[in-house]
């Protein structure tokens, strides 16, 4: 079946501008936690790759970026990058995926902190996203990917509370189409969900997914290490 003409943006932020994975580096240090973004975004530039590959060049994906001076910048370089506007994050959703809804019809929303999700997940997504909603839920209530083909109200993006264990029971609610939740995957914010995205990373379908569970392993051990010195 051909695929339908679609893009993907993946929300990022560009660690010279902005800090990186707050939460996570309460845990196991700023350093670690740096090294563990930069990580994650290797893996996401492969499944980008990936996904414009096999959909031969149907679907586009896009670098979403929090600061406008970081849109330029040589890390983004690889694929279109566009600066996500000022704002909450429910604003900012809604002023990519409005964008890109109207320029590419079909648009898939998803951040850097899921590596371990499939190409082929997001793919089929796309695909299924005609008049519905398709989400992969993250396991701490939010989501990992939002794919869907229709416009959609600022207020369903900007009304939402983000970060909290229900913010995808609401986002349902307000959601003006059918949705289809997919299985869950886990976003990496804190310690205990590195440790699982570990577990998810290891099955995942790309070399450069799996390399980074030994990676973030490693890491871990590191860091216990280093309070038992």
């Amino acid at each position: 079946m051909k695929t339908p003409r679609g893009a993907v943006a993946v929300f990022v932020k560009t660690p010279s501008l902005s800090p990186v994975k707050t939460r996570l580096a309460k845990s196991i240090g700023e350093a670690a936690a740096l090294s563990v973004y930069r990580h994650s975004l290797t893996a996401m530039r492969a499944v980008m790759t990936t996904i414009q590959k096999e959909s031969g060049g149907a679907v586009q994906p896009f670098w979403a970026v929090a600061e406008a001076e970081g849109v330029h910048r040589r890390e983004w370089r690889d694929f279109p990058a566009m600066h996500t506007g000022e704002g909450n994050l429910g604003e900012r959703l809604h002023n990519i995926y409005s964008s890109l809804q109207r320029e590419r019809g079909r648009v898939a929303l998803l951040g850097s902190d899921c590596p371990q999700i499939h190409p082929r997940q997001i793919l089929s997504a796309l695909a299924a996203a005609r008049g519905r909603a398709i989400i992969t839920p993250s396991t701490d209530g939010g989501f990992c990917l939002f794919a869907a083909s229709r416009r959609l109200p600022a207020s369903m993006w900007k009304t939402t509370p983000y970060s909290r264990p229900d913010t995808l029971a609401h986002l349902l609610t307000q959601l003006p189409c059918p949705s289809r939740l997919l299985p869950p995957l886990t976003d990496i914010d804190n310690l205990t969900t590195l440790r699982r995205a570990i577990v998810e990373l290891h099955a995942a379908p790309l070399p450069a997914q799996r390399r980074l569970s030994g990676v973030f392993a490693n890491l871990l051990n590191n860091k216990t290490n280093e309070k038992t010195i």
